[in-house]
């Protein structure tokens, strides 16, 4: 919830009080509401994973896995699930920007302006968004198998404790 609070909070103070140099009120009112869209849905899978109850599936292959590379597979699939939960939102947002990357933003703290392109930039909204790394050396097909059962977003915290890869405080 602490995270599309702020996006959303970001979104105001960064778009709305900015004059739009050579754009119109339809653009502005396009990014606004692809903002507010990705906000709300980032929101939405942030409660989506801390109400998952779902019992995570292990696999012959993951019981297999030293508990560092249990974990491995948990941080990907937990960041991974979460992303493509609110994917269509962000790349509107990203599609948006693309169309008018050279618009330039003004407003106190930036008297000369940031274009959309460099807004873009940082807040790292990207097309592709890929967690493999996280899992590098490790079967991606298996780890597949099991994010194809355990599609939702998730709490990485309590699903690590549930399978006893942290221990309790």
């Amino acid at each position: 919830m602490r995270l599309c609070k702020g996006l959303t909070c970001l979104f105001l103070m960064c778009f709305l009080p900015f004059s739009y140099a050579g754009s119109n009120e339809l653009r502005s009112l396009a990014l606004s509401d692809a903002m507010q869209a990705y906000g709300n849905r980032v929101e939405y899978c942030l409660l989506q994973s801390r109400a998952a109850s779902k019992r995570f599936p292990t696999t012959s292959w993951f019981s297999s896995l030293g508990n560092d590379d249990k974990k491995k597979v948990l941080l990907y699939l937990s960041l991974d699930n979460r992303e493509k939960c609110s994917e269509q939102e962000r790349l509107k947002v990203v599609e948006i920007l693309d169309q008018y990357p050279q618009i330039t933003i003004r407003s106190e703290e930036y008297p000369n302006g940031m274009t959309l392109d460099e807004i873009r930039s940082s807040l790292n909204l990207v097309e592709n968004v890929d967690y493999s790394s996280e899992i590098s050396g490790l079967d991606i097909l298996e780890v597949q198998k099991i994010q194809a059962q355990f599609q939702q977003p998730f709490d990485l915290i309590k699903v690590a404790k549930k399978l006893g890869l942290l221990d309790e405080p």
